[in-house]
């Protein structure tokens, strides 16, 4: 059985090298010759480290955990497949948790997280400032905010929701709307103040008023995304196009529209935020913004491992730009 021994003197290299090496410390300086030479006799040598013994050396589990506020929602598939790429890359393990499940409450948080049964955290919770990002930031638990920020960790992986937000503003404009809803999600949510941001930016910039009465806060529900867009479609002069924060607040949207008796897109146009594959089969196909989301997940696993490992985190956003996908819930308005 080949050892870590056995590498190093196939590259030529110290024993300590040979294992910083192979476990990617981003505290190691190296040529990358040298990088190379490790790498390259650890596969001709077909070398598979003794992951409970290095644990046991570095009381590291190999393991990371990826807090969601809401595990079902569609959106989070691409960030989780992200997520895992990366931790593969790395040979760690990803653990999907429900920020508002049981797993998480404030019982059972310190036996889960807090006494060593993974190494660092993803945390993509709702609030600016969590309770849970508190807790666990107080104990030195290596912790990467994805797609919000916090005041209280230095590190963060977002997307640019602001030019999200505008594309497709810029899409029911091109078609004709002006009267333009917004439903929104939580006032005190860092991704929904950058998404209402970029949705008042693009309506000012199109000399387009945003009457207070069309922009609702919900709570990325589809249940209260629902019973807010009710408020909007039974006023008087309603807006002719409607923009969601998410996925399931456009779901509810589409309910309300159809027990309003709405047609889409004849009545009322659609966009949401969150493009997914399902969206091609809603009655109608619904125009959505696509983000980076897997490209989002991949860099905060990597991040938060290299943290794992001693490196700071910083605050950086995806590179890949949002993409307007459009489909038939979005026309011209009636009469125009």
């Amino acid at each position: 059985m080949t050892t870590l021994k056995d590498v190093a003197a196939n590259a030529g290299v110290s024993v300590a090298t040979a294992a910083r090496v192979l476990n990617r410390d981003p505290r190691l300086r190296v040529r990358p010759e040298t990088r190379q030479r490790v790498l390259s006799a650890a596969e001709a040598l077909d070398y598979r480290p003794n992951r409970v013994a290095s644990g046991l050396r570095t009381r590291r589990t190999g393991t990371i955990a990826l807090v969601l506020p809401d595990p079902q929602n569609l959106a989070w598939g691409e960030t989780l497949r992200g997520v895992e790429r990366a931790a593969a890359e790395r040979e760690y393990v990803v653990v999907v948790a429900d920020a508002h499940g049981p797993t998480l409450d404030a019982r059972q948080l310190t036996h889960f997280v807090l006494e060593g049964r993974m190494d660092g955290l993803l945390v993509a919770f709702a609030t600016v400032v969590d309770e849970l990002v508190t807790q666990i930031a107080s104990r030195g638990l290596p912790l990467v905010p994805i797609n919000s920020r916090s005041a209280i960790v230095d590190g963060s992986v977002t997307m640019d929701d602001t030019q999200a937000s505008a594309l497709a503003i810029d899409h029911l404009v091109e078609l004709g709307h002006r009267r333009i809803g917004f439903l929104a999600g939580r006032a005190d949510t860092d991704v929904g103040r950058r998404r209402e941001v970029g949705y008042r930016e693009a309506m000012a910039r199109h000399g387009l008023a945003v009457a207070p009465a069309w922009v609702i806060p919900g709570d990325y529900t589809e249940r209260q995304a629902a019973a807010s867009a009710a408020e909007i479609l039974g006023q008087d002069g309603r807006p002719s196009a409607i923009f969601t924060v998410n996925l399931p607040s456009a779901l509810g949207l589409r309910a309300a529209a159809r027990a309003h008796d709405l047609r889409i897109p004849g009545d009322l146009s659609i966009v949401t935020m969150d493009d997914h594959p399902i969206l091609e089969h809603t009655d109608p196909p619904l125009t959505a913004v696509r983000l980076p989301m897997a490209e989002m997940g991949m860099l905060g696993a990597r991040m938060l491992i290299d943290a794992v490992g001693g490196a700071p985190i910083t605050h950086v956003r995806t590179s890949l730009p949002p993409i307007l996908v459009v489909r038939r819930s979005t026309a011209p308005p009636a009469g125009s």
